[in-house]
C-alpha cells in the first residue's frame, strides 16, 4: 500500500485536543502513513506531546509562528512525503479505518478529492454546529 501523505493541521494552543487526536491516529488501520504536525505559534511547547507517539507513529513536528491554519496546511503539505495528501484537525478523532478508506476511493477516481464524514461532539457550541 502507498505511502500517504498525512497532515494534521494546524495545531494552535490546544494540547488536549492534539493529544487525543494523535491517539486515535495512533489506532489507524493503515500499513504506512506518516503524521505531520504543525504547531502554529503555541504559547507553550507541544515536543511532550509527540514524544508520547514517536514509537507508534510515524511523526514529526515542525513549529512557526503563529500564521493561521491556512498557512499551517500549506507548511505541512510541502514537506509531506506520501503519495496522498490527507488533513484533519487537531480537535477531530479519525476513525480506525478512515484512512484505507479514503485511499480505497483515492484508488478507483484517482483525479478526485475526497472527504470523510464530520460528527459535530460541541452540540451547545453554535459555531462548532454551524460549521
Amino acid at each position: 500500500m502507498a505511502l500517504a501523505r498525512w497532515s494534521v493541521n494546524p495545531t494552535y494552543n490546544r494540547p488536549q485536543q492534539l493529544f487525543n487526536c494523535l491517539k486515535a491516529l495512533s489506532q489507524i488501520l493503515h500499513p504506512s502513513f506518516e503524521v505531520i504536525i504543525i504547531d502554529d505559534g503555541s504559547v507553550n511547547s507541544i515536543e511532550h506531546i509527540i514524544v508520547n507517539f514517536e514509537f507508534q507513529l510515524n511523526i514529526k513536528l515542525i513549529t512557526q509562528k503563529n500564521q493561521g491554519a491556512a498557512s499551517a496546511r500549506n507548511t505541512g503539505a510541502k514537506v509531506a512525503q506520501g503519495e496522498y495528501l490527507a488533513f484533519t484537525d487537531d480537535d477531530c478523532l479519525p476513525t480506525a479505518t478512515w484512512l484505507t478508506s479514503l485511499v480505497e476511493v483515492l484508488r478507483l477516481y484517482p483525479h478526485c478529492l475526497v472527504g470523510g464524514k464530520t460528527e459535530n461532539a460541541l452540540f451547545d457550541n453554535p459555531y462548532s454546529v454551524t460549521s
